[in-house]
């Protein structure tokens, strides 16, 4: 960027007498690119964490990311008047939010139930075996304690077998195989599974791996755990301008709006933003027919 924009800032300032002293040295220009080069690490982190498709899953390795380079920095420039400083002082403000995520569990288990990630993805980082052991636990107590044992959703358009309609042999041979399949636990049959390996350059929505029909009878009560967890932003910035706009929505003349009519309202926006709207969706709200 400094290189880029360098020789117009000369040939401005030396064209305008008044401007001399503001010419920038060799150093400053060297601190200038110095500067650029640990913001782009930042516009890297925010990039990766902001829009609709950036989920929780994203928060712990983008700020494993930045803590790197800030780790690598500090060598770099020990001793450094300027720089130094500075660095301190972003490493010091990301060990303090990294460690806040310790307190929830969210964190952790949406990353492990990314299945381009796992558990894999912690020992990739390096990160310590007893840290991990600890996080075991939380996750796996978090699906004993919410998912387990809950009854799964409806599928909506699952094939059924209509109440008249007789049962034959294979019918019943196919339902005791799957039902035997059920019958173990889910979140060690994923963690167990294959975890998913991504060439360069390829994208991956692990809601909508989750949300596929095949994935959902596979895993009915898991899926709906890793859907509560992959719908959480990475970013807050989303959620503060939906409630931002609310007050578009509940103006004075609509004072007696129902919080589940301004909750459908609100979420009918977002999803018409987003192109998440057909021509033939039907929303019906909760306790309406």
């Amino acid at each position: 960027m400094a290189e880029t924009v360098r020789p117009g800032i000369i040939h401005f300032c030396t064209k305008y007498d008044d401007l001399s002293d503001q010419f920038l040295s060799h150093h400053d220009w060297q601190m200038l690119g110095t500067f650029h080069r640990f913001l782009k690490y930042f516009d890297t982190a925010t990039g990766r964490t902001q829009g609709y498709h950036a989920t929780v899953d994203r928060v712990l390795p983008t700020m494993e990311y930045i803590l790197e380079q800030l780790e690598a920095g500090k060598k770099e420039f020990t001793g450094d008047e300027i720089m130094g400083p500075c660095i301190n002082a972003a490493w010091g403000k990301i060990i303090k939010y990294y460690d806040i995520t310790d307190r929830s569990t969210t964190y952790t288990a949406s990353v492990v139930l990314n299945p381009t990630q796992k558990w894999q993805a912690f020992s990739e980082l390096q990160w310590s075996d007893e840290w991990i052991t600890a996080a075991r636990k939380q996750v796996g107590s978090l699906w004993e304690k919410e998912y387990k044992k809950k009854e799964p959703d409806a599928l909506p358009g699952s094939i059924g077998i209509a109440a008249d309609l007789e049962l034959t042999d294979f019918d019943i041979w196919m339902e005791s195989k799957r039902e035997r399949v059920l019958d173990e636990d889910e979140y060690a049959r994923y963690c167990s599974s294959q975890r998913i390996d991504l060439r360069k350059g390829v994208s991956f929505d692990a809601r909508k791996w989750w949300s596929e029909t095949s994935r959902r009878l596979e895993y009915p009560n898991l899926s709906k755990m890793a859907l509560d967890l992959l719908s959480i932003p990475a970013m807050s910035a989303s959620p503060e301008r939906l409630f931002s706009t609310a007050k578009l929505t509940v103006t004075d003349r609509r004072n007696r709006l129902s919080p589940q009519g301004i909750e459908a309202l609100e979420c009918l926006k977002s999803w018409y933003k987003i192109g998440r709207l057909g021509d033939n969706m039907e929303f019906t709200q909760p306790g309406m027919q």
